[in-house]
C-alpha cells in the first residue's frame, strides 16, 4: 500500500474536492474548504496581506466589508483580474477552483474580531495634527500636503501591526522588491525615491512624479518640485527600499499606539 505524505494528500484531495466545486463564483463554507483555502492563502497572500489577513504592505482582509468585492462574486474576480491602479496582481497562476478557495477563506476572515488597540485615538489625532507634524505630508479628509500617501481611508487598508512599523521604520515598510510586479514592470512604483546627479551643481533626492524618456521630475523632502532633462544629469538612482518619510521611533510606547489607534480609525467614511 503507497502511503502519501500529509501535505501532498491534502494537495490532492483538494484538487477532487475542488473539482467537483460549482464553477458559479461562489465559494463553500466546508471546514475542508476552509482549510485548502488557508494553505494557498499563505503560500501566495500571506506576503503582502500578513498572517490572517491583517495587512502589510497589501490591504487588510479581516473585516467583514471589502470595498472592491461587495460579494462572492467581486471577490473571486479580484484574486483572478487584480485591481487596475494598485499594487494588487491578477493570480493567474491559480486555478478557477483555487481562486474560489481562496475567496472562502478570506470570507471567514472577515468574522473574526477585529484588533484590540491599546492607544486613544483621540490623543492620536491630536498628536497627528500637532507635534507630529504629519499633515504636512499626507491629506486625510481633503487637508494637507501631498508628498505622501493619502491616508483618508489608511485603517481600512492597513492592519496596526503595518502602521507600527511604517511609523517606526518607514523604509521597512516599503514594498518588496518584486521584479514581476506591476510597478517594476511599468517602472511606476508608488513613491519612489529617486536621487538625481547632474553634471552640474548637487544631487537631488525627492519622490518621483513622473518621468518619460528625457525627462524626471522630483518633489524633496521640503515640497518644492523639480523638473530635471536626463541629458544634463551624470546618473539616476532609483532607491525603492528608501522613504522620504521621518521615523517616529522617537515618540514612546503610549504615544505611538495612540497614533496607532487614531490611523486605524481612519477609514474614508464621513
Amino acid at each position: 500500500m503507497v502511503r502519501l505524505l500529509p501535505g501532498l494528500a491534502l494537495l490532492l484531495s483538494g484538487t477532487a474536492l475542488a473539482a467537483q466545486m460549482p464553477d458559479s463564483g461562489q465559494v463553500s463554507d466546508s471546514a475542508q474548504t476552509q482549510a485548502l483555502g488557508r494553505r494557498i492563502f499563505q503560500d501566495n497572500c500571506v506576503r503582502c496581506h500578513g498572517i490572517g489577513g491583517r495587512g502589510g504592505t497589501g490591504a487588510v482582509l479581516a473585516r467583514a466589508q471589502l470595498v472592491h468585492a461587495s460579494d462572492d462574486s467581486a471577490l473571486v474576480g479580484v484574486i483572478r483580474d487584480g485591481i487596475p491602479g494598485t499594487a494588487m496582481q491578477a493570480q493567474w497562476h491559480l486555478s478557477d477552483a483555487d481562486q474560489r478557495l481562496v475567496a472562502g477563506y478570506v470570507r471567514l476572515l472577515g468574522r473574526v474580531p477585529p484588533e484590540s488597540l491599546s492607544g486613544d485615538p483621540v490623543r492620536g489625532e491630536a498628536l497627528f495634527h500637532g507635534d507630529a507634524g504629519c499633515l504636512r505630508c499626507h491629506v486625510v479628509a481633503g487637508w494637507g500636503g501631498s508628498l505622501g500617501p493619502e491616508l483618508s481611508a489608511v485603517g481600512a487598508r492597513r492592519g496596526a501591526a503595518y502602521l507600527r512599523l511604517a511609523l517606526r521604520d518607514p523604509a521597512a515598510a516599503q514594498p518588496p522588491e518584486d521584479p514581476f510586479s506591476r510597478w517594476y514592470v511599468t517602472g511606476y512604483l508608488p513613491y519612489l525615491v529617486v536621487e538625481v546627479q547632474p553634471r552640474v551643481g548637487p544631487a537631488i533626492r525627492g519622490v518621483r512624479v513622473n518621468e518619460d524618456a528625457f525627462s524626471i521630475q522630483l518633489r524633496d523632502a521640503d515640497g518644492r518640485f523639480h523638473s530635471v532633462l536626463k541629458s544634463t544629469l551624470r546618473r539616476v538612482n532609483r532607491r525603492p527600499q528608501e522613504s522620504l518619510m521621518p521615523s517616529y521611533a522617537w515618540l514612546d510606547d503610549e504615544a505611538l499606539e495612540d497614533l496607532v489607534a487614531y490611523l486605524a480609525s481612519l477609514r474614508g467614511l464621513p
